[in-house]
């Protein structure tokens, strides 16, 4: 025992010697910041901050913890420094600070700037093909790497695709591919055409697996292909997709009829006024082969439309079918949104004479009549001497331009037929009517109630209208316009002063309004108005009540467009619920309603404004009256 004793003396001086010496080099000894005894030196980079709070959280410290992610959250870390979190500690770890109710709101916080700064990063091609090279490790990197490939959707299936399916990254890769095809659909498809063999059957086959019913339309270019592999790859491509609603590919023939009808469908929900909600999720669903800043109602169905049209044009290249439908869709392309085009009415007499058409130009004006789209006729005839020549040769195609629901088209297309030397009463009439309107916007109020009209509900009636009119016309000095009452709902006079050198302003909401107290009297004068932009229907109007006003309104050509506003007591909503549901464009307002609102409920209810801007009736009935005869 005593034998023993020095060697134990020295260990005990020397492990007394470290200890001092240790305690020695603390940066504040005997001094230790207060409430932080886990760690001998505080973490201070984001690396350790996080570690540290996960190391703390685990012991049982969820306040130092807190206090290491709410140091890292105020020192606003870079983008660069998260997107190295989440590749160090895998997005899990941060989903599990997030979901702990001791580290909030600190977890939450640091989450959040992870993904802000996770979507900022550019899904290159670049991105993904360093994130496959993590693949196969069964780690927490891979994993990391397998969601931000996910989240780069399209970008990521060229990349993909050329990953070696014998490496282990590779096989990986094609896992990836097959189980989450939908994805990167849209990659896919881009990666087709100049695939090989190989590649095309590849991508058809996981195109197959896409479950979107409209990918069988970009693929059915391929069940016709010289290939009988890639054919027959296509045809069983496009029946998966298709399993719901099967389509025709007995010929391609039916292919094409297939994809034009589609096309010029899309084309003719452009315009409308009242999309449905069918209409507008197509729209939608649209987008999502488009850019984000690229998107509105419209854009997307016409760009769908042109994809489409080519791929008709894929399968019968030399079709006259195909190649009118392509012209219709780049005139909608170029006329979107539709607009009145300004054209002279004297120049039209000299070019009818020597105007000459070709065979697809007469089928692609009969195309965008059909269709109903005002972009694509517009713009079609814009081109006058070949529109000219197809009127004179197509007399059939008269009657659809004066009886279309659109009111630019409908003069423009009666000052052509009027151009060929074609008398048509109905001509007579519209130049009649565009040249003696007013040039504001106009509307018909329908209210049967004498004596009180819509005076006592305080909105757009009667006693409004006079009352704003004549404040109009007080203010500016300007005499009663031809078609009635200039009113102004909602918009001061100054607003209104400054609004006219604007197109698109807080102007189109004033109005030329006329005044009925039966319903069959207000649908005549919404009929032969320029244009009638709004009628406001009082819910117990009398002599065609309601429903019937409602019902004949829809039914002709010249006002099925027209926003129609119903008004009265709040318990006549539910008694106008089944009209309103069953014609589009029809809107209920409880009364009271106060003239200063007004405005703001109809933005807020999504009612259509004015279709005409000042410049376009100004010009419109420039040129009705220069059809007029001297």
């Amino acid at each position: 025992m005593l034998s023993l004793w020095p060697n134990c003396k020295s260990r005990v001086l020397r492990l007394s010697t470290g200890l001092v010496a240790l305690l020695l080099t603390l940066p504040a000894f005997g001094q230790l910041e207060e409430g932080d005894d886990l760690f001998q030196f505080p973490p201070e980079t984001p690396s350790k901050r996080v570690r540290g709070a996960v190391i703390a959280e685990s012991l049982g410290r969820s306040d130092l913890a807190l206090g290491y992610l709410q140091e890292l959250v105020d020192n606003q870390p870079g983008a660069n420094t998260l997107l190295q979190l989440r590749q160090e500690f895998g997005i899990g770890t941060f989903l599990d600070l997030s979901a702990n109710p001791s580290l909030a709101p600190a977890g939450r916080q640091l989450l959040r700037l992870i993904n802000e700064a996770s979507l900022r990063e550019p899904a290159s091609a670049s991105t993904v093909e360093r994130l496959i090279e993590q693949l196969g490790t069964s780690t927490t990197t891979e994993k990391d790497a397998i969601l931000r490939i996910l989240s780069a959707q399209s970008a990521a299936a060229a990349p993909l695709l050329k990953a070696d399916t014998n490496s282990p990254q590779g096989a990986v890769a094609d896992q990836i591919l097959k189980r989450h095809a939908r994805r990167f659909r849209f990659g896919l498809l881009a990666e087709l055409p100049a695939a090989d063999t190989p590649g095309q059957i590849r991508i058809l086959q996981l195109l197959g697996k896409a479950r979107d019913e409209q990918m069988a339309r970009d693929v059915l270019p391929f069940a016709f292909a010289q290939d009988a592999e890639i054919a027959a790859v296509a045809k069983a491509a496009v029946q998966k997709l298709t399993s719901r609603h099967p389509v025709e590919m007995a010929s391609d023939g039916a292919a094409v009829d297939l994809l034009v009808n589609e096309a010029l469908q899309l084309i003719k929900q452009i315009d409308t006024r009242f999309p449905t909600e069918s209409a507008l999720r197509v729209d939608r669903q649209l987008g999502g082969r488009m850019s984000a800043e690229n998107l509105n109602f419209g854009v997307a169905s016409l760009a769908r439309a042109v994809q489409l049209v080519d791929n008709a044009l894929a399968i019968a290249p030399d079709s006259e079918y195909c190649l009118a439908a392509q012209k219709v869709c780049a005139a909608a392309q170029k006329g979107y949104p539709s607009r009145w085009p300004n054209i002279d009415a004297a120049s039209l007499q000299g070019q009818a004479a020597s105007a000459t058409a070709g065979s697809v130009d007469a089928v692609a004006l009969e195309m965008a009549i059909s269709s109903g789209s005002p972009s694509a006729i517009l713009e079609l005839l814009v081109d006058t001497s070949t529109a000219l020549a197809v009127l004179r040769d197509n007399p059939g195609l008269h009657r659809p331009l004066l009886i279309a629901g659109d009111t630019r088209v409908r003069l423009l297309g009666s000052g052509m037929v009027n151009a060929i030397g074609v008398k048509d009463h109905r001509i007579d009439q519209l130049i009649t009517v565009f040249g003696a309107a007013a040039l504001n916007n106009e509307a018909v109020v329908i209210d049967s109630r004498r004596g009180e009209g819509l005076s006592s509900a305080a909105v757009a009636g009667t006693s409004l209208l006079e009352s704003a009119g004549n404040a109009v016309r007080m203010s500016t000095g300007a005499p009663p316009t031809d078609g009635g009452l200039a009113v102004e709902l909602g918009i001061s006079i100054e607003q209104l002063q400054q609004a006219r050198s604007r197109k698109d302003s807080p102007l189109s909401q004033s109005y030329s309004a006329v005044t009925t107290s039966s319903g069959s009297a207000g649908f005549v004068e919404a009929t032969q108005q320029m244009s009638c932009e709004l009628v406001l229907l009082h819910s117990n109007a009398l002599r065609w009540d309601a429903a019937s006003t409602v019902a004949n309104l829809r039914a002709d050509f010249r006002t099925r467009e027209i926003p129609i506003v119903i008004y009265g007591p709040p318990r006549d909503e539910a008694r106008t619920a089944v009209v309103r549901n069953r014609f589009p464009g029809v809107w209920f307002f409880p009364e009271p309603l106060s003239e200063l609102t007004f405005h703001d409920q109809l933005r807020l209810q999504d009612v259509p404004g004015p279709l005409l801007s000042a410049e376009e009736r100004a010009s419109m009935r420039k040129f009705a009256r220069t059809l007029i005869p001297q």
